[in-house]
């Protein structure tokens, strides 16, 4: 079966070693460091730690940590930190799909990145708000941050944003029926995933250009991208 996957990315330059675990275990791991955790920026971190990974689970308790990220922070006078929680509001609102709140805070997080000279996570605000105007959806305005963003990620080589932001001009020019445009931005993420050997993001990344196939009328084609998509997805036992 295909499934057209939106890559949505928000990199924290300074993720923990307990955010790189998965779902509630990550959180349930995240909760207890917190609760032995002292007012600090330390803090800030776990509270932003735990906004992000609750905005696609239960972004109403998400929002409620980032909260308390940015006042800590804001006592604390931790720039960064500040920023941080705004992007994790405006993921979490974007969940609660409050898109216009959700930009405002990705605004407020891009001004304080901007302020404070930090290059990549700039260009993670441009992705971020490009993300939000997608799924207005305002087509238009996506692609004005998504270039930003994929523009930034260029001149700072770093792939990883590179090719999300690439899968996600993949996606919007194929919602616009630029098909050309769209089979050549997921060419761009696929090149990384197979670089990376990101056996996901390759299944997602061939199963986006199948459909892309499929609505161009290239039956075979579609066909065979699904194909090599679903043999992907079996071997990692990941067939829905």
């Amino acid at each position: 079966m295909k499934r057209t996957i939106v890559f949505f990315i928000l990199l924290f330059s300074h993720y923990t070693t307990l955010c790189q675990k998965q779902g509630q275990a990550k959180i349930d791991s995240l909760v207890l460091v917190l609760d032995k955790s002292v007012a600090d920026t330390n803090r800030v971190i776990l509270f932003n730690d735990l906004a992000y990974a609750l905005s696609n689970i239960n972004p109403d308790k998400g929002l409620a940590y980032a909260d308390e990220a940015l006042k800590l922070a804001e006592h604390l006078q931790y720039k960064n930190g500040e920023a941080q929680a705004y992007s994790n509001k405006g993921l979490n609102l974007t969940s609660k799909a409050d898109y216009s709140t959700a930009l405002e805070n990705h605004f407020k997080a891009l001004s304080i990145q901007e302020e404070l000279g930090n290059k990549q996570n700039v260009a993670v605000c441009y992705s971020n708000i490009g993300v939000v105007y997608n799924n207005q959806p305002n087509l238009n305005k996506a692609q004005e941050y998504y270039l930003k963003a994929l523009a930034a990620f260029k001149e700072l080589n770093f792939d990883r944003g590179f090719a999300t932001t690439s899968g996600n001009l993949g996606l919007l020019f194929y919602a616009k029926e630029e098909y050309e445009n769209a089979l050549s931005y997921f060419n761009e993420a696929l090149s990384y995933a197979q670089k990376n050997n990101d056996s996901t993001s390759m299944a997602t990344c061939i199963g986006n250009m199948g459909n892309v196939y499929l609505a161009q009328k290239q039956y075979g084609k579609a066909l065979e991208f699904d194909l090599r998509a679903m043999h992907i997805n079996e071997k990692m036992g990941d067939i829905v």
